[in-house]
C-alpha cells in the first residue's frame, strides 16, 4: 500500500495538463520565430508534444524499474504451538439394560 501511494505522488508530481502542455508548447515555437498556422509550427508543436511524450515514458520506465526493485517482505504469521498428542485412554465395554422405567449400565 506504501508503494502504491509513493508512485501515485511521484507520477502525479511529474503532471502537467494537456491544456497547460498545449500553451507552453505554443510559447516555445512563439519564441523559436515560428508562426502559428504554418507548417513550421505544426512541425514544432509535434516535435515538443513527442518529447513531452518520451519523456514521460522514460519517468514511468524509471519509477516500474524502482518498484521491481524493492523489496516487500514476506507476511509473518505467528508460531502456533506443538500439537499435543492425543491420551490414550483405555477402551471400555458397557452394557446397558433396562428393568421397568430404570436403566443400569455396566462397564469392564
Amino acid at each position: 500500500m506504501r508503494l502504491l501511494i509513493i508512485l501515485s505522488i511521484a507520477l502525479l508530481a511529474g503532471c502537467q495538463s494537456q491544456a497547460v502542455r498545449t500553451a507552453t508548447h505554443h510559447a516555445q515555437c512563439g519564441d523559436y520565430g515560428f508562426v502559428k498556422g504554418t507548417a513550421e509550427y505544426g512541425q514544432c508543436m509535434m516535435a515538443l508534444e513527442n518529447n513531452d511524450i518520451a519523456e514521460r515514458q522514460r519517468k514511468a520506465a524509471l519509477l516500474q524499474n524502482w518498484a521491481n526493485t524493492v523489496e516487500v517482505p514476506a507476511p509473518q504469521h505467528p508460531q502456533l504451538p506443538a500439537a499435543q498428542p492425543t491420551p490414550n485412554y483405555p477402551s471400555l465395554n458397557c452394557t446397558s439394560t433396562t428393568a421397568g422405567d430404570q436403566v443400569y449400565t455396566r462397564c469392564n
